[in-house]
């Protein structure tokens, strides 16, 4: 959800939280995102307080290809390809695979953010062996993935 609370600032909303104070009226603490800079804030608001939600337009692109700190995208329908900041997609830009739908969140014809699909196939390059023996509780091996991404 996307919000403006105040002088024309646009702020993606990463967490919402209700709570209630005994005696005293609810509140909604959120931890906001402002999108022009990036930085990360928490506000308190009154559930009687008005706040102006934006309405973003969401669209699918299929990834091609990253070049340093940006990303190649194609529109599936006119095949008109865009570049955008690899920053749109956080830490999700390391999971991006040739062929891969992506979505990405306008405002003004401007792109907000980006999304990658919940769930991802990746392909394992690399795996160190597991300790041998017995243990009550399971060991975890670190893997290289095909892009170069280590888990």
């Amino acid at each position: 959800m996307w919000i403006s609370i105040s002088a024309g600032r646009i702020y993606q909303v990463l967490k919402a939280q209700h709570t209630q104070h005994g005696r005293g009226g609810a509140t909604i603490q959120v931890e906001l995102r402002d999108v022009d800079s990036g930085n990360k804030i928490t506000e308190r608001f009154r559930t009687d307080e008005a706040i102006e939600r934006v309405f973003v337009e969401e669209k699918s692109f299929t990834f091609l290809y990253t070049e340093g700190d940006s990303v190649m995208i194609m529109e599936p329908n006119t095949f008109e390809q865009m570049e955008v900041s690899k920053d749109l997609f956080g830490k999700a830009a390391a999971y991006l695979t040739d062929e891969m739908k992506v979505s990405l969140q306008f405002y003004d014809g401007k792109p907000m953010s980006a999304s990658v699909p919940q769930r991802v196939t990746c392909t394992v390059a690399e795996a160190k062996g597991h300790m041998k023996g017995i243990t009550a509780t399971p060991q975890y091996v670190s893997s290289l993935l095909v892009s170069c991404f280590t888990l």
